[in-house]
């Protein structure tokens, strides 16, 4: 298990805790993720909890990256992995200040967000992200949304 760790200490046979509760290596890419923010802190937590009460069951700590802020009435949310270059960029026309970049590696997979102002597009990306969508079945849900929202 890459993350949260199980340690022996001199007082206690086992004891799990977080490591660096913002760099650690993916245990699915296996390249060292970083994520400083607090929600990535909390989420680790709970899965030591987990593992501590449950130790017949323990999970790998395998995060949607996700970190956020609000700045000047705009709510700015990033998802995943944003580094390809070309984003994908899907607008609400009625609401101008709605937008969601979507990020591929490949054109084919779903590998990041950056969402303003747009909650709905949140949650259909971070759960995109969880179950491993296409980029094709992200465009297809926000459309969705734009579409329900104009009916």
């Amino acid at each position: 298990m890459a993350h949260p760790v199980a340690v022996t200490t001199p007082r206690a046979r086992k004891t799990t805790t977080p490591r660096d509760s913002r760099r650690w290596r993916h245990p699915v890419r296996g390249d060292l993720t970083r994520l400083e923010h607090w929600t990535n802190a909390v989420d680790q937590a709970r899965c030591v909890a987990h593992n501590i009460a449950h130790p017949d069951d323990r999970r790998s700590y395998l995060p949607v990256e996700y970190v956020w802020s609000d700045q000047f009435n705009w709510k700015l949310h990033i998802v995943g992995r944003t580094t390809a270059v070309n984003p994908e960029m899907v607008t609400d026309p009625r609401t101008p200040d709605r937008i969601a970049s979507l990020y591929s590696q490949n054109g084919l997979s779903f590998d990041g967000a950056v969402v303003l102002n747009w909650p709905r597009a949140l949650v259909e990306v971070r759960r995109s992200i969880a179950a491993g969508s296409s980029l094709s079945d992200v465009r297809v849900r926000l459309g969705r949304l734009l579409e329900s929202a104009s009916g």
